[in-house]
Parts: structure tokens; C-alpha cells; sequence
């Protein structure tokens, strides 16, 4: 139960993106106010041109560190998906980085409001902010404690060599011993068969041939 936690943070955290994050006021009234797709795809705003109160529209581009929040939420909810030890620190270090980077860009926003709007203007971070930093921070904390209670796989002893792969088409079966021949040697010469033309030779060689014979 406690290893499908993070991913469904993570989840949530998609979620809470659709959600209110921030709004500006004055003298108690909300001006306007912006939900984390918002800040990730852009806005446009309403704003007085001068004194004669005419408003004009300003178009707010996309802001880089909430897009590269949501690539490392994704990034970390896809990478969780793996149990494996190291898998899951790249996944906890990855939310975390959001988190920190969701604190930054809070801290920026706040100073530029309070210079721009010389104190008059308030910026308020909503709960759905809040809720979405929180998710973020448990989630990669929880990732690490898990990756840290598994084991590290075994390295390879030093000087140990991989075994050699067998050559192509040899067979596995063990080899059986060859089979010796014996081999007979003759002690005494065969011996000789007449010739068929015996009765046609000279007497002379007919007689030594019934000698050796």
C-alpha cells in the first residue's frame, strides 16, 4: 500500500493543477485570479492604461518554472512506476526538485507584486497551491524512504571473469569418449598364391616358384 502512495500523489498533483493557485487583491476585493494551467499555458490580463480608467488586455506569457514543475511531476510519476532502488531515488529526487522549485517561484511572485503594486496590491497563494506542494513533498519523501529500505543488488566480485559463451552450434550434451580401434599386425607374410599360368611358365621358373611355395 505505502509503495502506490507516491504515484497517486502524483496524480493528485495533475489534478490540483486545474485548481486555484493564485489571486491578487485590493483594499479587499479580488482582482484576479489564475489556476496552476494558468501559469503553464498563459493568460491574459486586464489592466488600466492610465488615469482615465480605460482598461487594456495584456497577454502573460507561459512561466518557465511552472512548466519545468510539471515535466519533473511527470517525469517522477512515469519513473515511480518502476520499483526498482534506483528508479525510485530519480523519482523522489525529481518531486522534490518540484516542490523546491514551486517555493521559488512563489517567493518571485510575491516580491514582483510588492514591487509593481507598491503596497497596495495583495498576493494571496491559494490552498490549491498549498495542497500541490504538500503532495509533492510527501510524495518524494515517501519514494525515498521506500527506495532506502531496499536492498542494493550485489556487484560482481572484483577479478571475477564472465563466462566465456559457448561457440556457435556446439552442442551442450557431454562428449563422449572415442572409441579405440585395434589394429592387427601381421607377424609372417601371407602366403604367395600361384600363378594361374603356372603349367605355362619356363621349368626353370616353375621350379623355383614350387620351392618358395
Amino acid at each position: 500500500m505505502l509503495k502506490k502512495l507516491p504515484s497517486g500523489m502524483y496524480f493528485i498533483v495533475m489534478i490540483l493543477f486545474f485548481t486555484p493557485w493564485w489571486s491578487a487583491g485590493c483594499a479587499g476585493e479580488r482582482i484576479v485570479s489564475l489556476t496552476g494551467v494558468q501559469t503553464l499555458t498563459g493568460f491574459k490580463l486586464n489592466t488600466l492604461a492610465d488615469s482615465s480608467l480605460k482598461t487594456k488586455t495584456q497577454q502573460v506569457p507561459p512561466d518557465p518554472m511552472v512548466i519545468l514543475v510539471a515535466i519533473l511531476t511527470l517525469a517522477a510519476l512515469i519513473t515511480g512506476l518502476n520499483p526498482a532502488r534506483k528508479y525510485l531515488f530519480r523519482a523522489g529526487s525529481m518531486g522534490f526538485a518540484a516542490a523546491v522549485l514551486l517555493l521559488i517561484f512563489k517567493a518571485r511572485v510575491d516580491a514582483r507584486v510588492l514591487q509593481e503594486g507598491q503596497g497596495i496590491v495583495r498576493s494571496v497563494f491559494e490552498s490549491g497551491f498549498w495542497a500541490t506542494v504538500i503532495c509533492l513533498f510527501g510524495a518524494s519523501i515517501a519514494q525515498l524512504l521506500i527506495a532506502n529500505q531496499i536492498e542494493p543488488a550485489p556487484e560482481p566480485a572484483k577479478g571475477a571473469q564472465p563466462a566465456e559463451p559457448e561457440a556457435q552450434g556446439q552442442s551442450t550434451s557431454p562428449t563422449l569418449p572415442k572409441k579405440s580401434r585395434a589394429v592387427l599386425i601381421p607377424t609372417e607374410p601371407p602366403p604367395s598364391k600361384a600363378h594361374n599360368d603356372h603349367k605355362y611358365m619356363p621349368p626353370a621358373m616353375r621350379a623355383q616358384l614350387d620351392k618358395d611355395n
